[in-house]
């Protein structure tokens, strides 16, 4: 029998995050700030490669120094030194590749943190920010700025003696919101109501993701599976990722495939056959649909150089 080379998401919770990393500095399960300036932690030590997690925090990550290559609801992602990206709950998050040298720094915030946040400065918003991730490179001034932010909320809340510490958390947390709102343009006036269903399927459709991608493309499987329309489930997808089913799937499976190029050094028939495509060309045309590139051209390009 032919090993499953998918897996089941990861529920990154911050549990999961005490026990496998030494926290810099928290305030309850308010806010929590890690990183790796002072040891040799690793990314892909926290983020293990072969895993997708299922963010369960508004989380916040930059590149102090050197690269990472990450995926975040099936769209590669590559971080340079100064590059930040806001990850909101219930994104699929999966690290490809860390260059040995990176430094980095996270800020993870509780639901209860942002709606705080969102309640101290008169704004309305449902949503946890927004659903669908962001990427940018800070300006060399911005980045000072959020080194500083950071440097002195990882201090304040190391002292445990401050009369006014839950005060404290929520200034910061708001300054850090304001210093977001201002870098991603971030629209704090979307309307509507979340429904909890739909973050149920959501979550569900990532978890099937995981255990079918390698055989299953069609939308009516992963709509039938859960109960529901394919038309209901690319709504939902659209709606927490900015893409339907179809693009989810697509992207997923060709993650798969560069996957298989990357660490296992696969051959293009190889891969076809192990992501159950019927013929190579049907997975070359699939793959050139997705990437805009074939399979061989995308092998050439990047990892012929490896």
């Amino acid at each position: 029998m032919k090993k499953n080379l998918t897996n089941r998401y990861i529920d990154d919770t911050i549990a999961r995050i005490e026990s496998t990393f030494h926290r810099v500095a928290s305030y309850k399960d308010y806010v929590v700030l890690y990183d790796n300036m002072y040891n040799n932690m690793r990314l892909s030590a926290l983020y293990k490669g072969e895993s997708t997690y299922l963010m369960h925090d508004f989380t916040c990550l930059w590149i102090i120094q050197g690269q990472a290559m990450l995926t975040i609801n099936g769209k590669e992602q590559l971080l340079d030194r100064k590059s930040i990206t806001i990850i909101p709950p219930q994104a699929a998050f999966k690290m490809q590749q860390v260059s040995p040298e990176t430094r980095f720094a996270f800020i993870r915030f509780s639901e209860e943190a942002i709606l705080q946040s969102y309640k101290d400065l008169g704004l309305y918003m449902n949503r946890h920010l927004h659903t669908t991730y962001d990427c940018t490179i800070l300006t060399t001034e911005a980045f000072r700025e959020l080194m500083d932010m950071y440097n002195d909320f990882c201090q304040g809340l190391g002292h445990r003696e401050l009369q006014y510490l839950n005060i404290y958390a929520r200034s910061y947390c708001n300054l850090i919101m304001i210093f977001l709102f201002n870098t991603f343009d971030i629209d704090t006036n979307i309307k509507g109501k979340a429904v909890s269903r739909q973050e149920n399927i959501y979550r569900q459709f990532i978890d099937l993701l995981n255990l079918y991608a390698d055989r299953e493309r069609e939308v009516q499987f992963y709509a039938d599976q859960l109960g529901i329309s394919p038309k209901y489930l690319s709504t939902i997808t659209q709606t927490y990722s900015g893409k339907n089913a179809s693009e989810w799937i697509a992207e997923y499976v060709v993650g798969l495939a560069i996957n298989l190029m990357r660490e296992k050094k696969c051959k293009i028939h190889e891969i076809s056959t192990i992501l159950n495509f019927p013929t190579q060309s049907f997975f070359g045309r699939f793959f050139k649909r997705t990437t805009g590139m074939s399979p061989k051209k995308y092998t050439m390009i990047h990892f012929d150089n490896d």
